[in-house]
């Protein structure tokens, strides 16, 4: 097969990667960005938004009425507040980029509600992705280019002491070339190894 050849996913490889994605970057990831995610690592695929839409409504991938709500900012906190460490690292053994932030200890219970953390953590994900950029002023892992995106998978255990979030952070010069297919396969290979460290981290966002 060419590198222009194309093909249309089954649904079953679509459900499979609408999975993961929401695994790594939380179940509040909108259709926009699963798409883009997926047009970076699946470069071959004919995959139109209204089908991938109609796939994850299909097998309950959709966030749940509390998620929305959370969405949509009705959902508030008012319980004690903990820091949570928050840490990335580059390429998964470069240099780090360490954050202090709070989060509410309802959160860090070992029973809290999947939607609601994920929810806090894939929106202080999306923040602090552009800081470390900015502080590792760095080049993307695949070329010499200068990194304009961060391909961020975060492993999270808020319920030990200090809560704790690491991310493994890919600088890329675009989410959307070659370097971008490069680093998605490489962190779905990462993520679909049970005894990986990102898995092992992971705690919220293991699949049942």
């Amino acid at each position: 097969m060419s590198d222009s050849a194309t093909v249309s996913p089954t649904e079953q490889e679509v459900v499979d990667i609408i999975r993961r994605i929401q695994q790594s970057q939380g179940v509040q990831t909108g259709i926009p960005k699963i798409h883009e995610f997926i047009k970076a690592s699946r470069p071959a695929w004919v995959l139109s938004e209204k089908r991938l839409r109609d796939i994850r409504r299909k097998h309950n991938l959709v966030p749940s009425d509390s998620t929305t709500s959370l969405t949509s900012g009705t959902h508030v906190f008012t319980g004690p507040m903990k820091k949570l460490h928050l840490k990335y690292i580059l390429g998964g053994d470069g240099p780090t980029v360490p954050f202090l932030e709070d989060i509410p200890a309802e959160l860090c219970d070992i029973n809290a509600p999947r939607e609601a953390t994920s929810k806090f953590i894939s929106d202080l994900i999306e923040l602090r992705d552009v800081d470390a950029l900015k502080r590792w002023d760095s080049t993307c892992l695949f070329c010499a280019r200068r990194a304009q995106a961060l391909y961020s998978i975060p492993g999270v255990t808020l319920h030990v002491e200090p809560p704790t979030v690491l991310v493994t952070a890919l600088p890329l010069c675009s989410m959307t070339n070659a370097c971008a297919r490069k680093a998605g396969t490489l962190m779905e290979n990462a993520m679909m190894d049970p005894n990986g460290p990102i898995m092992k981290e992971a705690s919220v966002y293991t699949m049942s």
